[in-house]
């Protein structure tokens, strides 16, 4: 499986489940720098992210700023009132998987992978997940009036 098949998918993969679930639209921006070069420093941010194994090995994350996952938490669960740490939480773990199991069923027919389950990341992973490295595929996400970060690592 080439990589740039699996970065097609997931960007459709992107756009479909933030569209579709958490009510966003969707622009994707592809840059070569990593995470923290889009925002400040003392940005409260969240990344959660999911290993994969199959033909290749790999992971897939998401990081976003808390307030949007707040606003995407709220659209998903209906909720007009605040939402807890735990729901933020939970929310974005379920967008990482709802997002990887939609790019692999794009493209994986034989069900050939298999998926992890998705984890949040400490806060000094989020700069640089991974230990990115010339196997990671970055994508900046514009929703609406926000920024998302995702990224890809496929190892050989």
């Amino acid at each position: 499986m080439d990589r740039e098949t699996m970065l097609k998918s997931l960007k459709a993969a992107i756009s479909d489940v933030l569209e579709t679930m958490f009510f966003q639209s969707v622009e994707i921006l592809e840059r070569n720098s990593v995470i923290n070069s889009w925002c400040e420093d003392d940005l409260p941010l969240l990344g959660a992210s999911l290993d994969f194994h199959g033909p290749c090995d790999g992971i897939f994350y998401l990081v976003s700023p808390v307030e949007v996952i707040a606003e995407f938490t709220a659209n998903f669960l209906g909720i007009e009132n605040g939402v807890s740490d735990a729901q933020k939480e939970d929310t974005l773990k379920e967008a990482v998987n709802m997002i990887a199991g939609h790019m692999f069923s794009l493209f994986d027919k034989e069900g050939a992978y298999r998926l992890e389950i998705p984890v949040l990341m400490e806060r000094p992973a989020l700069g640089y997940p991974g230990n990115a490295g010339g196997g990671t595929a970055y994508l900046l996400i514009r929703t609406d009036g926000s920024l998302l970060a995702a990224g890809l690592r496929v190892n050989p």
